[in-house]
C-alpha cells in the first residue's frame, strides 16, 4: 500500500523465501525503497551450519509428503544464490555475512509459540493441524 520511493530502508529478514511469489516480493521492496536507499535481504545459512535443520526434520516427518530439497527455508542458503537473486530484482550488493544465530527457547511452550510464527510453521501447521502439529514440537522437544 505503500507509494513508490516511500522509505530510506527496507528489510526482508528470512521471509523472502516463504513469500508465494519471492520475485514479487523483493521488487516490492525495492520499488517501496527510495533510490538512495537500502534494502537488506537475509536467509537461512547453508543446512549444514544450521542447528534448525533439527527441528525442521523432525517436523519434516509429519508432513505427508516430504518437502523439495532447496526449498524453503534453505532455498536461498547456496553460496552465491541469495547475492545473484537480490541482483536479479536490479539492487546493487553492497556486502554480505554470515551471523551466527542461537535459537534458545525456555520451555516447550514457548516452542509452540514460537514455532507458530515462522514460515516453516505456518506451511506445516496447516497441512498436518493444530495436534499433530504440538505433538510434533513435544517429541522433538523431549528428544
Amino acid at each position: 500500500p505503500f507509494d513508490d520511493d516511500y522509505f530510506d530502508a527496507g528489510i526482508a529478514a528470512n521471509s523472502v523465501q516463504y513469500a508465494e511469489n519471492s520475485e514479487t516480493a523483493l521488487a516490492e521492496l525495492r520499488r517501496v525503497c527510495k533510490p538512495t536507499g537500502k534494502v537488506s535481504v537475509c536467509s537461512w545459512d547453508v543446512r549444514e551450519k544450521n542447528d534448525q535443520r533439527f527441528l525442521q526434520a523432525a517436523m519434516a516427518k509429519l508432513m505427508p509428503e516430504p518437502p523439495k530439497p532447496g526449498g524453503p527455508p534453505f532455498a536461498l542458503a547456496e553460496p552465491g544464490k541469495l547475492e545473484s537473486f537480490v541482483e536479479s530484482a536490479g539492487l546493487k550488493v553492497v556486502g554480505g555475512e554470515s551471523v551466527p544465530m542461537v535459537y534458545h527457547y525456555n520451555d516447550l511452550e514457548e516452542l509452540i509459540r514460537v514455532q507458530h510464527s515462522t514460515g516453516p510453521g505456518q506451511i506445516i501447521l496447516g497441512i498436518v493441524g493444530e495436534e499433530t502439529f504440538k505433538q510434533g514440537l513435544v517429541d522433538f522437544y523431549e528428544e
